[in-house]
């Protein structure tokens, strides 16, 4: 791995993460659950073992979030927005594959409970449920006496 990082311009990793993806998370209103040095200590090994072809899985998960988190968190930073962050970062052996995506890898690494757009999928929860309550359904398509004479 240390080869590999030689190839890249100094400190890339570590500028792309705390110029890079912190302020692009904020920019959604999410936050890292890890340390910084621990989430690019983390972060080397994946782009590491992505660039040997090795799809590990990252078993450390920062959150206990579900499929409806991700799906609110997959809304909210689109496919554009990441490939518009790659670009900006991309260097010779570094997002210069077109088929790169650390969204599922920074999902991990997502602090749910310091994120506001987890606090805006809930509130917005709440206001669907209290919404659901108000819903008057009838059974009948009228009501009333509808004999004809």
């Amino acid at each position: 791995m240390n080869k590999w990082l030689e190839t890249l311009p100094e400190n890339h990793i570590e500028k792309f993460v705390i110029n890079g993806l912190k302020p692009f998370l904020k920019k959604f209103k999410y936050s890292l659950g890890f340390s910084t040095n621990d989430f690019i200590k983390y972060f080397k090994t994946w782009a590491f073992d992505y660039i040997k072809g090795r799809k590990l899985e990252f078993v450390l998960c920062a959150h206990d979030g579900g499929d409806e988190e991700y799906d609110w968190y997959r809304h909210n930073i689109s496919m554009d927005d990441w490939s518009d962050l790659y670009s900006i970062w991309r260097t010779v052996g570094f997002f210069d594959d077109s088929s790169v995506d650390i969204s599922w890898f920074v999902w991990k690494c997502i602090s749910l409970h310091a994120s506001g757009q987890h606090q805006i999928m809930l509130d917005n929860n709440n206001l669907v449920d209290e919404e659901d309550y108000w819903i008057y359904e009838d059974s009948q398509a009228y009501g009333g006496d509808r004999r004809t004479y």
